[in-house]
């Protein structure tokens, strides 16, 4: 059975998997494409680097690779990876995983930062999204916020927007999100807030 067409988008589509019957094709299609996961929890081993702890999305991970997270513009090496208490070189998809990062000037791993492989394709600072606005307020075209970016309920970044239109309460329009350093493109579905209040929802539509 062969999979849709996905243009370096992050999965094989749910509904299709559920239709043909072939679940493992989703893990399959995960596995070939670049590796990246959410830091769920951190700490540090003393006198060699973070603990990134978290479950890979998409990918796999190898020690000795050269890594980049969100919010710090370099690079880094992944010195060791456990898997149920156990050392492993590699994981995969679906892994469940602790990965010891090497430090680096400026580094500091956070929860909700994304951890990602270096020099990916199908990553940058600048995205064009369609957004649903959902508070009271109307936002004229050509007007930058800052917002608060979560997917699900996890803080990954600041992001600053820009509206290509203007977007109405309630209504749907498009605009730009520009973030401090690189983050892998995936059609995340994400939240953008200010506190606890929930302004826009959206999905990641393409690189600009």
């Amino acid at each position: 059975v062969k999979t849709p067409a996905r243009d370096g988008y992050d999965e094989v589509d749910a509904r299709y998997c559920s239709v043909c019957g072939r679940e493992e094709l989703k893990t399959i299609e995960n596995t070939r494409l670049d590796f990246y996961m959410f830091v769920e929890d951190t700490s540090v081993l003393s006198g060699r680097g973070y603990i990134a702890k978290g479950t890979i999305q998409r990918g796999t991970v190898s020690v000795g690779d050269e890594i980049e997270l969100s919010g710090f513009n370099g690079k880094s090496t992944v010195l060791a990876i456990a898997k149920d208490g156990t050392s492993v070189e590699s994981a995969k998809h679906g892994d469940s995983v602790d990965v010891l990062v090497k430090p680096a000037t400026g580094l500091t791993v956070s929860k909700g930062q994304l951890l990602f492989m270096a020099d990916t394709k199908e990553s940058g600072t600048s995205f064009y999204t369609r957004i649903t606005n959902k508070s009271e307020i109307s936002y004229s075209s050509g007007v930058s916020e800052v917002f608060d970016f979560y997917v699900g309920e996890m803080f990954v970044s600041t992001v600053t927007v820009t509206f290509q239109e203007q977007i109405n309460s309630g209504s749907t329009g498009s605009a730009d999100l520009v973030f401090a350093t690189k983050i892998p493109f995936v059609k995340f579905k994400f939240s953008l807030k200010t506190g606890d209040a929930e302004i826009f929802t959206g999905s990641i539509w393409k690189l600009n």
